[in-house]
């Protein structure tokens, strides 16, 4: 049970920080407060009760500016859209009501609008905030995931109808040209043909080079230089810059997967999926 919660939170998951995202849990909360009336709001007046759903909607929506902002800031490597997962995404919506509990808590203390005592004030805003929260929250995770599962998977087909327009090798008889891997120094490390080259990976300070070798094992080589600039010596009949850390050759690419999250490239002769970025993804659909 334990093992398959954990694979269920660890799934990719889209980060979405867009205005809309902002604005919805300030729209949410107004029509919340001012429709469903909850807490203490029974004995508010109508039309005041209209302006601390405003307030309170403004407060909700800066909630999510301040949280998501200030982790995106204070800890961006936990905040990478790439590593974004499902866990992440509830984590970071609970963090965002817990800090609506805390500004509605106040509110009613500091404004002397509740006879009782902080504890017990306390426990009741994160009861009826938690509980009357949690079931948009559940809906709403679940149709991200379908809705860009969806989406991902339209892509994934779409790139993979134009990747088996794959370019055609050279002609029988026709010796490769090859492709010279040199160091920052300018020597050469390693030379091969570009249809023996799967992928470049960036490395800090280092690319690794991933190729087949003549009995057809994936082989690495390590040299000590920028992936721009091996990209800048590589023929763009066959390659394409997919991830900020990879450089893929498209005849060995099989198909595109997508998931919730991003797309990955399945390649031939190769364990892993590699990584395409949402940037990059264009350079598939031109790789034709």
């Amino acid at each position: 049970m334990l093992s398959s919660l954990r694979r269920w939170l660890q799934r990719p998951h889209p980060f979405i920080y867009t205005p809309a995202s902002i604005l919805l849990p300030g729209v949410a909360t107004f029509i919340l407060i001012v429709m469903v009336v909850p807490w203490g709001f029974q004995d508010v007046s109508g039309s005041h009760r209209l302006l601390l759903g405003l307030g309170f909607g403004l407060a909700s929506s800066l909630c999510v500016m301040g949280v998501a902002g200030g982790m995106r800031r204070w800890a961006p490597r936990l905040m990478q859209e790439e590593s974004w997962t499902l866990g992440k995404e509830a984590g970071l919506i609970l963090l965002v009501v817990q800090v609506i509990c805390l500004l509605i808590f106040l509110t009613f203390w500091l404004g002397g609008w509740s006879n009782q005592s902080p504890g017990l004030l306390f426990l009741r805003v994160w009861g009826y905030t938690l509980g009357i929260s949690l079931f948009p929250i559940v809906v709403m995770v679940l149709y991200e995931q379908y809705a860009h599962q969806r989406q991902k998977a339209r892509e994934a087909e779409a790139l993979n109808m134009l990747l088996r327009k794959q370019i055609l090798p050279p002609p029988a008889g026709v010796p490769p040209s090859r492709i010279a891997f040199a160091a920052e120094n300018g020597k050469v490390e390693l030379q091969l043909p570009p249809e023996e080259v799967l992928f470049l990976k960036s490395e800090g300070n280092y690319v690794e080079i991933y190729y087949l070798d003549p009995d057809q094992q994936v082989r690495k080589q390590l040299i000590r230089n920028r992936l721009k600039t091996c990209l800048a010596s590589l023929p763009e009949t066959h390659f394409f810059h997919a991830h900020k850390s990879y450089v893929v050759n498209g005849q060995h690419v099989l198909r595109v997967e997508g998931n919730a999250r991003n797309l990955s490239l399945i390649l031939r002769g190769w364990h892993e999926p590699l990584p395409v970025s949402r940037a990059r993804s264009a350079a598939i659909s031109d790789f034709q």
